[in-house]
């Protein structure tokens, strides 16, 4: 069921790359403090494949993830990291033991370093909400583009939260 769920809203966002060009997709829109599309896909695809590198390590750290730059100006690419995570999502790793590291310090002397246990699909989960959050960001910026880029109204949309409104029209 994760991984389903996972799948979906990685074919919501790839729904709406496939309508963009490299151009659109690269442009620092105000509306969203100067970043780019680009720049939120690159972001949440990274997580994903931070945490499939954890899958032989054991250990995962988001901070430490590689950041590819290119990926923010190539809609292609995205596409092809969203097809290689997709890939991996099918195969379905078992659930297993993940030691969790993150530093929330500033500077390299502050020593605000945090390790707990997880598992990989109680990351898969935070991924998901990760996901949908920056899906409601770029729903923002295309929104705010010249032309029209078509995406389903839960583009963005927590589950709660639409279950939520179908209760509240009853």
């Amino acid at each position: 069921m994760i991984n389903k769920v996972t799948l979906e809203h990685l074919n919501q966002l790839r729904g709406i790359l496939v309508q963009l060009t490299d151009e659109q997709f690269a442009e620092k829109l105000s509306i969203m403090e100067g970043a780019s599309i680009g720049s939120h896909t690159r972001h949440v695809l990274e997580f994903y494949n931070c945490l499939f590198n954890a899958i032989e390590q054991g250990e995962l750290c988001y901070d430490r993830r590689q950041r590819d730059k290119e990926m923010e100006v190539s809609v292609n690419k995205c596409i092809s990291s969203i097809d290689g995570i997709s890939e991996i999502l099918q195969s379905g790793p078992k659930d297993f033991q993940l030691l969790l590291t993150a530093d929330f310090s500033l500077d390299e002397e502050s020593g605000q370093k945090i390790a707990t246990q997880t598992t990989y699909h109680r990351e898969l989960l935070y991924n998901i909400e990760h996901m949908v959050h920056h899906l409601a960001i770029i729903r923002i910026g295309v929104k705010s583009m010249p032309f029209p880029v078509h995406f389903d109204d839960t583009v963005g949309v927590a589950a709660s939260t639409i279950r939520n409104k179908k209760i509240c029209v009853r």
